[in-house]
């Protein structure tokens, strides 16, 4: 197999950023309108660049990490997958899996892991935890370098290799995303007293999580917080938090 290499945004590297602007995301441009688009903003041309290797890829294992603490997880869009099992297998670290069949995330596909899974590949998320927490760096790396040799027979001299499959990280944790709350503007959200802080914290039903314009926010179906934003990150129009909801005892 081919193992492309490759720098998402250059500009943003040269500065130092993860996007050219404050509002860019790289990682929300490959919906079908934006690949047509002739934008002019950096991110939506790059994407278009990048589409075509995407859509021919047989598996992009897409790695991130988070702003506020929280478990290593994996986040898998549309349908569940023998493919998506193969590549899992391998990932230990993440105690979570998050199912994503409906793409609330991008609200529909627009992430490179949807795109590469809705042109037949297999699209997975990792989420290897806070941004700045390196101790799980050298566990990740060795899960990474597993998935080269089982998928695509690279090999690299004097490394060492994990063997076997992992039981517990085949019954890792499954929860399914069931829908966003956007900020509507600067200054309407704030985050309940302990709310907020980490991913996957659990809320109980009715319990608020949140007040907009001073109202309580609350669902009625017991729920965990999945990307929480900090504050510094809060764009109007678009998410400060997801919820998920957790499938114990249910087979997916």
């Amino acid at each position: 197999g081919n193992l492309p290499f490759g720098i998402a945004t250059p500009p943003a590297v040269a500065i130092g950023k993860r996007a050219t602007e404050a509002s860019a995301d790289l990682n929300r441009c490959f919906a079908a309108a934006k690949l047509i688009d002739d934008m002019p903003r950096y991110e939506e041309k790059r994407s278009r660049e990048l589409a075509p290797l995407l859509s021919s890829a047989d598996i992009l294992l897409d790695i991130h990490a988070t702003n506020k603490p929280g478990p290593c997880f994996v986040r898998i869009a549309g349908s569940l997958e023998e493919g998506h099992h193969r590549v899992l297998q391998h990932l230990r670290e993440a105690s979570h899996k998050l199912l994503d069949p409906d793409y609330i995330l991008g609200g529909g596909v627009a992430t490179t892991d949807e795109y590469v899974g809705q042109n037949g590949g297999v699209g997975i998320c990792y989420e290897t935890g806070q941004a700045s927490d390196l101790s799980r760096l050298e566990s990740i790396k060795a899960e990474v370098l597993n998935v080269l040799k089982d998928e695509i027979e690279l090999t690299f001299p004097d490394t060492s290799y994990l063997t076997g499959t992992d039981a517990d990280a085949m019954a890792r944790q499954t929860f399914i995303l069931r829908e966003s709350i956007l900020l509507e503007g600067l200054g309407t959200f704030e985050w309940a007293p302990g709310m907020g802080r980490t991913n996957f914290e659990f809320v109980p039903a009715n319990v608020p999580f949140g007040y907009h314009k001073g109202v309580p926010v609350s669902r009625p179906y017991d729920l965990s917080l999945v990307f929480p934003k900090v504050e510094e990150l809060f764009v109007p129009g678009k998410p400060i938090v997801w919820l998920a909801e957790s499938r114990a005892g249910k087979c997916v």
